[in-house]
């Protein structure tokens, strides 16, 4: 990139106050696009791909992101990711804030549970106290959710400070004060509090089993429309009800 010479600089003339104006107004412009690129590019790329938009000239979603945009299928799935992920924190009632870059979704994408993503993002609005969280921000509150999903209830540990004998193996129970105090099984049974950094993880418990998804409205009138057709293909209905019917479905 050409560097600017002391005649450019001599060169240059200060901006009136509407023209500086004029300039900041054109900059935000820049920014903004510059912020909100991930968000119209996930969403267009989400649509391309879901509804196989692709097909028509391109065999894969694959060949398409790199023939016609350039990009390498990692970096289409982290954008679709990234907007999957955005779409996530701007549907939680407990998100005020929503990210303006795409590095800060990155940090967030490293939890593989959504409801994690939304918690460290408020762990991070939070520490930005009404600010946009920083990338650094994001990422220590990544780091702490992360810690503490290795002491949920079941998982294995090892003391290795405190009281307690060093060595001695015990079970997580459950946690308290943000994670502070750790509530856990010595071998004969009893429970005892152990300080976070007086345990060490040796074998995180498996994540709950999520809840099978219910089917949405859509999902329901698409099987109401297939009951009903059945009912006119093999039930004997009057003329009437298989009109009547045929007025539901349409």
């Amino acid at each position: 990139m050409p560097s600017i010479t002391t005649v450019e600089i001599d060169a240059l003339e200060p901006l009136t106050g509407s023209e500086q104006a004029a300039l900041a107004v054109q900059e935000q412009r820049i920014e903004s696009a510059t912020e909100t690129f991930f968000i119209t590019v996930g969403e267009a790329l989400k649509i391309i791909r879901d509804q196989r938009l692709y097909k028509a000239t391109y065999n894969t979603f694959e060949a398409y992101c790199q023939t016609r945009w350039g990009y390498t299928r990692d970096r289409a799935y982290k954008l679709i990711r990234a907007i999957d992920t955005y779409n996530t924190l701007a549907q939680s009632a407990r998100v005020d804030t929503l990210p303006s870059g795409e590095r800060q979704i990155r940090e967030l994408d490293k939890l593989p549970d959504s409801d994690q993503r939304v918690d460290a993002w408020v762990q991070a609005a939070g520490t930005a106290e009404g600010s946009q969280p920083t990338v650094a921000e994001t990422k220590a509150a990544v780091k702490r959710v992360q810690q503490r999903a290795q002491v949920a209830p079941g998982s294995k540990a090892v003391v290795i400070a405190g009281p307690q004998p060093k060595g001695t193996e015990v079970v997580v129970e459950r946690t308290e004060s943000g994670g502070s105090t750790i509530y856990a099984t010595l071998p004969d049974g009893e429970s005892y509090p152990f300080l976070a950094g007086e345990i060490e993880i040796t074998e995180a418990a498996p994540p709950p089993e999520k809840k099978p998804r219910g089917m949405t409205l859509r999902e329901q009138v698409r099987l109401l429309k297939g009951l009903l057709t059945d009912v006119l293909a093999e039930a004997a209905a009057s003329d009437d009800l298989r009109a009547r019917i045929r007025e539901a479905i349409g």
